[in-house]
């Protein structure tokens, strides 16, 4: 009996070795394919940007692990392992190039929407800084134009062929010298004018005069002379018929204009550009 049971011993444990030895062992390929679709899956990105390139991902896993199950070579468990973790790289690059083309998208929207918010912002800015214009030199009559916004100071501002300044001028000046002091941004040109009465040398440099007697009455009155051009222009820009007492009054004036952005351009100087 006894030998019996020493005869049966070697032949069991054989066989448990057998058994032992036909089990099949996860590869590291598989392990490390399992960790990377675990990964994009939990990664909300893959699901949203690269769902198809997931599912394959999963189901290669899904062929690897029903290999190693069914006790296949190495190799073969392998090889699915291998593509399932290729698959699954595949779809968390594909995730993040559509994210960040998502978030490039997102950036270029929010700064076209801050660009167009700044203009919005400018233009009412603009609108406003005209109605305030508008309304702080309310006497004064300001229009729009295409050089900016212009002023006109009639013949009450002298006497007749002359450039002093009147007596009566101090509230016209000082209300256009506070609003320029304010507004230190901007760019002042005034221009004299003359009705067509005398010598056209004689009105040019009666013009130049009147020009120059705003200017100073403005820096006096404390506005930076380096923002301020002038000219004269004689009589060659009429607004009125020099033909009656009512259009040479209207002819003989000063107009400022001023502009936010430049100095601006003299009639002369638009006039010499649209000819060429």
């Amino acid at each position: 009996m006894k030998r019996s049971l020493y005869t049966l011993l070697p032949i069991s444990l054989f066989l448990l070795l057998g058994a032992c030895a036909s089990q099949p062992t996860k590869s590291d390929r598989l392990e490390q394919a399992q960790q990377a679709v675990s990964e994009v899956e939990n990664d909300p990105d893959v699901a949203r940007y690269a769902p198809i390139a997931l599912r394959e991902a999963q189901e290669t896993l899904q062929q690897a692990n029903q290999h190693a199950r069914d006790g296949e070579t190495g190799e073969i468990v392998d090889h699915y392992a291998y593509l399932a973790l290729r698959r699954a790289q595949i779809a968390h690059s594909q995730a993040r190039r559509e994210s960040l083309l998502k978030l490039a998208d997102d950036s270029e929207q929010e700064r076209t929407r801050i660009l167009l918010e700044s203009r919005d912002r400018a233009i009412a800015d603009a609108n406003r800084a005209l109605r305030e214009a508008q309304e702080q030199l309310a006497e004064l009559q300001p229009k729009q134009t295409e050089r900016g916004l212009m002023l006109t100071l009639g013949e009450v501002l002298f006497a007749f062929d002359s450039a002093e300044l009147r007596a009566g001028t101090e509230r016209s000046l000082s209300r256009l010298a506070d609003y320029l002091k304010a507004h230190p941004d901007q760019q002042i040109l005034i221009e004299g004018h003359t009705d067509s009465t005398g010598n056209a040398d004689y009105n040019q440099h009666l013009s130049e005069r009147r020009a120059n007697a705003v200017t100073r009455a403005l820096v006096q009155r404390g506005v930076d002379t380096s923002r301020i051009r002038t000219e004269g222009l004689g009589e060659d820009y009429p607004v009125a018929d020099n033909g009656t007492a009512a259009g040479r009054s209207e002819n003989r004036r000063v107009e400022v204009i001023i502009s936010q952005d430049q100095v601006p351009q003299s009639r002369r100087e638009m006039q010499r550009a649209s000819s060429q």
